[in-house]
């Protein structure tokens, strides 16, 4: 709307520059005759011998006909100097309505621009896989999670670290990040990668959710509704216009609803309120 309210303003003043300049031209002159011409006139009606009739046109005086002229000089200066103003005002109007137009031309490009890295870019989201069972000498269980890009753009670069504790705080809020990363993958558009933590042995799991009494700590320190199991942690990728992302995620698990063998489906999984951000969040 803006740039049309510009174009319609910048067509007005190119009218009113055609106006003025027609307005300006000075007005025709009737032709004058010279002194000379009338008494050849004369003398020509003379000789005919008819009497010429009395002149009902005064003949102008030289002073009163200077006078006359230089005020029609003075008035036609007059107009070429106003019209000299208003050209150059109208010129500078015109100049700002196209810097104008230039200037709202490159903010929609870079409007576009950003709009379109915004809808086309690489976006990981970082979802619960629950808790399964670990293939080793011992029981033990690992603690998954899924990084899934929602995004247009491959994910690139993908790389993750992913802690676990237990902790009988249901509201807890200190989640540091670790400084060791591992990994370096490409996930495509619309791909979960599963990936997991660190393993922890299935009598450490009993132990923490008050299973059989072995006349440990745990059981009798805990209570039998606090007890959980954090799996926290952040991704790092490049959004596929080159620029660095993060996600920082915080899954919580009660143990009391893990099976015999320590199992823990996704969906008794909880997106804690603390732990969950992304680079953009952080400002």
């Amino acid at each position: 709307m803006e740039r049309v309210n510009a174009f319609i303003l910048a067509c007005l003043i190119v009218v009113s520059i055609a106006l003025i300049t027609v307005l300006l031209q000075p007005p025709p002159q009737a032709p004058q005759v010279s002194p000379q011409q009338q008494s050849e006139d004369r003398v020509t009606s003379g000789n005919d011998g008819k009497a010429s009739a009395p002149s009902l046109v005064e003949p102008r005086g030289k002073p009163q006909d200077s006078k006359g002229k230089n005020e029609a000089h003075e008035v036609t200066v007059f107009g070429l100097r106003v019209g000299e103003i208003v050209l150059a005002f109208a010129t500078f109007m015109l100049w700002w309505v196209t810097n104008s137009l230039v200037r709202e031309t490159k903010e929609t490009t870079k409007a576009q621009q950003r709009d379109t890295r915004i809808l086309q870019r690489a976006y990981i989201s970082v979802e619960p896989l629950g808790i399964d069972p670990f293939i080793s000498d011992e029981p033990r269980v690992v603690c998954l999670v899924g990084f899934h890009n929602t995004g247009n753009l491959p994910a690139r670069g993908v790389s993750w670290s992913i802690r676990r504790a237990f902790s009988q705080k249901s509201r807890r809020r200190n989640f540091p990040i670790g400084d060791q990363f591992f990994g370096n993958i490409l996930i495509p558009k619309d791909v979960t990668a599963p990936k997991g933590s660190t393993s922890v042995s299935l009598k450490r799991l009993d132990r923490y959710r008050g299973g059989p009494d072995d006349g440990s700590r745990y059981r009798r320190e805990w209570g039998a509704d606090s007890r959980y199991l954090y799996v926290w942690g952040r991704v790092r990728y490049q959004d596929g216009f080159g620029n660095p992302r993060y996600t920082d995620f915080c899954h919580r698990y009660n143990l009391g609803s893990a099976g015999p063998n320590g199992v823990i489906t996704f969906d008794k999984a909880r997106y804690h309120e603390h732990g969950n951000r992304t680079g953009e969040d952080a400002g």
